[in-house]
């Protein structure tokens, strides 16, 4: 938060009023709002970051707007074609070029992505950036691309692992298995009992699950807390617990019916916490959990199928933060 109060705004604003094209203002005027919440009302941010752009369509009037409606306003589509003009511009940053590449990657547009990813790579060292692009190439299959990029990322940049995770995904798809299986032992040695990383060992144990080593899996969820997770949800760890420890597998579906079965009770009651769902959702819901319950009752008495090994879906993007030219919050660059 820049903590500015309603007399810089209200500054600002009377600035506005002599030089009313003023876009640099404009934009500051947004991100004053955008910084401040207690000053924002009835999306003031909005209005002012869309006001910089239709007043005059520069590479940070575009690129603000663009970033406000991806990720605050939830309209990618409109952000993209934004983001567009932006790089049309031909930015002297890396800041429009990434925050388009990633854009196309969060929208499944891989290979449209990797372009602008790259370009953003050879303007900036930051790690998510490679990391990034990274993903863009193992998603299209150009896995020794995508492998180039995971190993030039270093340990102490990495903080969460999530790169020597996607690391270790690619060794995996590159069927390099002794790479695969050393990174994972490596990553099972950063489990923290009780304490979910982004890489954790729910995550871990999963990997375990592609080396067919179902007590290695177990353990690791052990280690990491049996308790906090929805074992139905991830289906190669149910497996596992299922191979390894057919009576506990049971008990923690069971835990799962009881409580979908819980919830639907409160529904039924219309209980104050369910509050907050409009009727047609508490319909909607309370359909979902019985399917669930049925299905869950049927897999215990059924037994569970051995999942596929789909490890696309497992890989992480790192998150590209804030972009905003001007974000005083984040100490951003001023303009392009």
């Amino acid at each position: 938060m820049t903590g500015k109060d309603q007399l810089e705004l209200d500054s600002l604003l009377t600035e506005l009023k002599s030089a009313p094209t003023n876009t640099d203002l404009i934009n500051s005027i947004a991100l004053t709002y955008y910084e401040n919440v207690n000053l924002n009302s009835n999306h003031k941010d909005y209005e002012y970051f869309k006001m910089a752009y239709e007043t005059d369509k520069t590479v940070k009037s575009a690129h603000n707007f663009a970033w406000y409606l991806n990720f605050e306003w939830g309209e990618p589509e409109k952000a993209i074609k934004i983001q567009k003009e932006s790089i049309e511009l031909n930015p002297k940053t890396f800041y429009p070029y990434y925050q388009f590449g990633f854009m196309l990657l969060d929208q499944k547009l891989y290979k449209e992505s990797i372009s602008y990813l790259e370009k953003a790579a050879e303007m900036s060292n930051r790690k998510d950036i490679l990391h990034n692009l990274g993903c863009a190439y193992f998603h299209i299959g150009k896995y020794k691309e995508a492998k180039h990029c995971f190993s030039k990322i270093k340990e102490k940049d990495d903080i969460e692992n999530i790169s020597k995770y996607a690391l270790a995904l690619t060794e995996f798809q590159l069927k390099n298995k002794d790479k695969f299986e050393d990174i994972v032992m490596e990553l099972e040695s950063t489990i923290r009992s009780k304490v979910h990383q982004t890489i954790s060992g729910y995550e871990i144990g999963e990997m375990f699950y592609y080396l067919n080593n179902h007590q290695k899996a177990v353990d690791c969820v052990v280690k990491q807390g049996l308790q906090s997770i929805e074992i139905y949800e991830w289906s190669e760890l149910s497996y596992s617990l299922n191979k390894i420890d057919n009576e506990t597998w049971i008990i923690e579906l069971n835990k799962y019916i009881s409580k979908r079965q819980e919830w639907i009770s409160e529904l039924n009651e219309n209980h104050e916490e369910w509050s907050h769902y409009s009727s047609e959702e508490k319909r909607e819901r309370k359909i979902e959990m019985e399917a669930e319950v049925v299905e869950i009752q049927a897999l215990i008495t059924n037994g569970i199928k051995m999942p596929s090994k789909n490890i696309k879906q497992n890989i992480m993007y790192d998150n590209c933060g804030c972009l905003l030219f001007g974000c005083e919050t984040h100490g951003n660059i001023g303009n392009d």
